[in-house]
């Protein structure tokens, strides 16, 4: 199992981890954008009926 877990590392490191693309577009790879991805987040748990199940700080 732990080969076979290996292997596919290996293949996804190969093909899919670097993206000539995405590291010659500096967008690409901006990640200060913090908000976009957590609203994406809770629009899809909306959507799917999840609910967030974080901790919240408290008060």
């Amino acid at each position: 199992m732990v080969r076979m877990l290996e292997q596919k590392t290996r293949l996804f490191d190969a093909y899919a981890r670097r993206s000539t693309m995405a590291e010659a577009t500096p967008d690409a790879v901006d990640v200060s954008d913090t908000e976009s991805p957590r609203q994406i987040v809770e629009e899809e748990q909306a959507r799917l009926g999840v609910a967030d199940e974080r901790p919240t700080a408290p008060a």
